[in-house]
């Protein structure tokens, strides 16, 4: 009985031994053979650490070779976030970085705590130390594991302000962005284009980054070089903008706005060209803002593009804050007053005289005036709408338009029979608003004025290359009742498109921008 109970427990010990060998067994075979590739990137993933290299960014420079825009080699101070993934030893380290890097310790950990460097990016501590302070972390690099230099480059204008508003400026990537700059394998940590010429071909001047890869103790401290790939620098941008002349632009507006504000307007004046007895004393332009465009007419390309008021690019190369911001660039109500505008492609302006020889096309391509450009108009200093009834007028309604006032007669000008070219010589408004009027009454209120002005690309963007362009507005009734629905125009201007909007258009005023 003892010899069969003692051979079963035998039996019992040799069969488990065989299982749990089994079950070893299967087990090496499977982390040999199923997860070896898996667990060797772990390992590699471990021992290893990659840094980016970003590439130097393509220069910017103008019609006659001149640099307007390139870049300054810095050094910046960045850390793995590994090493300080601890409270303590984060705190350890920033203390002891504290002094070589002379940021406060406060600081550091805002650094760490801001939303814009990615959790598994290394996090740049401090753009832009010296050589110095580099040579002293590389060589205490057992003090200060985790920590390298990292070679970047910080964006330069010569010029300073002159073109700020073509060129653009260079700036941090906003929480608004970063989503997509991570689609194109952007590092969140890197600068770019913020406005003008900078944002629009932001990825042809910046360029293919590379990296370099460590093999790294358990400490972050780095052991050797395994790989590096060098970045690819950016293409250069060649304008037909010429900075010398780009220069004069900017300064000829600037002195020319100073002395119109020296200049005497005129009277503010009632709708029968009386002076309002509210305001007996003459005013002054404000011209706060302006633009100035020169192009070659032979190929369209602008060779001076300027806008006022101006900043300076150089503003937002040391980083900026919001803070900081808001005082540079206070927001406003006033559109004059806004600073980053370009006026020349974003503004918003009637066209006033300027755009009545367009009218007088419209006018003469479609027949409308007897006698083509012969045609004579009598102009007494007034116009009285001939479509509305004269009870309408009597009961409010708007029917009599007058020229803008001479000052020697403080009167509404009155220029006598006017042809076509008499007309554009003097401004008659009362000329074109008889042309406005019948365009759109004799030809059963379609959008004939409409129409023709668009031939000339009024309404439509340049395609510039510059970002946010203003395509412009032409009068409709579809662009009325779209102003009207989201508040763009008073109630008390309706939401049909009347015959007064059309003489407002045909003088360049009203809708028009």
């Amino acid at each position: 009985m003892t010899a069969n109970n003692q051979s079963k427990r035998l039996m019992s010990l040799a069969i488990t031994a065989v299982v749990l060998m089994t079950g070893l067994s299967t087990r090496m075979w499977f982390l040999q053979a199923v997860k070896s590739e898996e667990n060797e990137e772990i390992v590699v993933a471990v021992r290893t650490r990659t840094i980016r290299l970003l590439p130097e960014r393509g220069r910017i420079i103008d019609a006659k070779g001149r640099v307007i825009a390139d870049n300054k080699r810095i050094l910046t101070a960045t850390i793995d976030r590994e090493v300080i993934k601890d409270p303590e030893d984060r705190l350890e380290m920033f203390r002891r970085l504290s002094g070589p890097l002379q940021m406060p310790v406060e600081t550091l950990f805002k650094r760490y705590e801001d939303k814009r460097f990615g959790p598994l990016e290394a996090l740049p501590l401090k753009e832009d130390i010296s050589e110095e302070v580099a040579l002293f972390l590389r060589e205490r690099s057992e003090d200060y594991p985790g920590m390298y230099v990292r070679e970047e480059w910080k964006r330069n204008y010569p010029y300073g302000a002159i073109g700020s508003h073509v060129i653009g400026y260079m700036g941090a990537i906003s929480e608004k962005n970063l989503a997509y700059y991570r689609s194109i394998d952007y590092d969140p940590n890197e600068r770019v284009g913020g406005y003008g010429l900078e944002q629009s071909y932001e990825q042809i001047l910046r360029g293919t980054p590379g990296y370099v890869r460590y093999e790294v103790n358990a400490q972050g401290k780095l052991l050797r070089l395994i790989e590096r790939v060098e970045p690819i620098i950016g293409n250069d941008l060649e304008l037909s903008l010429d900075i010398t002349i780009q220069q004069f632009a900017e300064q000829a507006l600037e002195t020319q706005l100073v002395l119109r504000r020296r200049v005497e307007a005129g009277n503010i004046r009632l709708e029968d060209g009386t002076i309002d007895p509210l305001f007996p004393d003459p005013v002054l332009y404000k011209a706060p803002a302006g633009s100035v465009v020169l192009m070659n007419h032979d190929t369209g390309q602008v060779i001076a593009m300027a806008s006022y008021p101006r900043f300076d690019s150089r503003w937002f190369n040391a980083g900026i804050t919001k803070e900081k911001f808001a005082e540079i660039f206070p927001q406003t109500e006033d559109p004059d007053l806004s600073i980053l505008v370009n006026r020349a492609v974003s503004g918003r302006y009637n066209l006033g005289s300027s755009f009545k020889p367009f009218i007088a096309y419209a006018a003469l391509n479609t027949g409308q005036l007897p006698g083509g450009s012969s045609y004579t108009y009598v102009d007494n200093g007034t116009y009285t709408l001939e479509s509305i009834p004269k009870a309408r007028c009597q009961d409010g309604v708007k029917c009599v338009f007058r020229n803008a006032v001479c000052r020697s007669t403080g009167a509404p000008c009155r220029y006598g029979p006017v042809a076509v070219d008499d007309a554009l010589a003097v401004s008659s408004d009362s000329f074109f608003y008889k042309i406005g009027e019948q365009i759109l009454t004799e030809r059963g209120y379609k959008p004939i004025l409409e129409e023709q002005v668009r031939l000339f690309g009024f309404g439509s963007p340049t395609n510039i290359d510059l970002p946010y362009e203003y395509a412009g507005t032409i009068p409709s009734k579809a662009l009325k009742k779209r102003m009207a629905d989201i508040g763009a125009i008073s109630e008390e201007s309706g939401r049909a498109y009347y015959v007064g909007d059309q003489i407002l258009f045909s003088i360049g005023q009203g809708l028009l921008s």
